[in-house]
């Protein structure tokens, strides 16, 4: 669904990626350009998969970088503005790559670059980013990104204990923009909507051990020291009881009580 690709925006990661090894792939055999262009074009390729990263923690620990393990993307109405207002920038900086100074793979790979970029401007208009939930994925499931990142050491450890402390800033920017969806009338079908109570409710746990978040201190490997395994699992068990189970349950009262009332009675894309 379309609101998935304003919360993570895989696509254009992926694509961006794509886009950069093609060209790579394609440089060699090519007659040699004027280089300026397309030195300009793969450095806007290089930083935007850089920002990308930055501004998306859970891919990039999809994508194998760990330099984010610790946090979760920042979802607040100035970080999305700043973000949008660099995705204009970029299209600025492409329009002025004279595409008659590239090769033909580069030439392609500037049409395709400027149209994600023109995608996510259309996204940002018609205001997908206040449907952040959908059936299939959003804060509620974010414990299942532990099914795809390596626990191995400590470190990987102290950095999910990082993410559960800041789980609840992660649901209480999506309740803001949610609500904010309400009030431009912008909210996603209930026949959908209706299967998100369950999902939320097995967040909210009494028992810390019991919660989705806590799997990985289960399968804690033997290479960490014993003591050591005590005690990020103790803290695990805190941060779950002290911010995880807080988070839901505010998300469950505004979800059941708010945002599912109000979610419309059509289905598809819009009314």
């Amino acid at each position: 669904p379309l609101p998935e690709r304003e919360q993570d925006r895989p696509m254009r990661g992926f694509a961006i990626s794509l886009l950069m090894a093609a060209a790579s792939a394609s440089a060699a055999p090519s007659p040699a350009p004027p280089a300026d262009a397309a030195v300009r074009l793969h450095e806007l390729f290089e930083s935007e998969w850089e920002r990308g990263l930055r501004e998306n923690p859970v891919r990039a620990s999809i994508v194998g970088d760990r330099r984010y393990d610790d946090r979760w993307p920042d979802r607040s109405a100035a970080a999305l503005e700043r973000s949008h207002a660099a995705d204009r920038a970029v299209l600025e900086t492409l329009a002025a790559i004279p595409t008659d100074s590239l090769g033909e793979a580069d030439r392609l790979n500037h049409q395709l670059f400027g149209r994600l970029y023109r995608e996510d401007l259309d996204a940002w208009e018609f205001g997908l980013r206040y449907l952040p939930v959908t059936q299939r994925r959003g804060v509620q499931s974010a414990h299942e990104l532990a099914e795809q990142l390596p626990f191995a050491t400590a470190r990987d450890y102290e950095n999910w204990i990082a993410r559960l402390e800041g789980i609840g800033t992660h649901g209480d920017q999506t309740i803001a923009l949610m609500r904010e969806g309400m009030r431009r009338g912008l909210t996603q079908p209930r026949v959908i909507m209706e299967r998100v109570p369950a999902q939320i409710a097995q967040q909210v746990v009494t028992d810390p051990a019991a919660s989705p978040f806590y799997a990985p201190f289960q399968r804690m490997p033997a290479s960490i020291p014993e003591a050591e395994r005590a005690r990020l699992s103790a803290a695990g068990r805190a941060a779950i009881e002290r911010e995880v189970v807080p988070a839901y349950r505010r998300l469950q009262e505004f979800f059941d009580k708010e945002y599912l009332p109000a979610s419309r009675a059509s289905v598809g894309i819009w009314d």
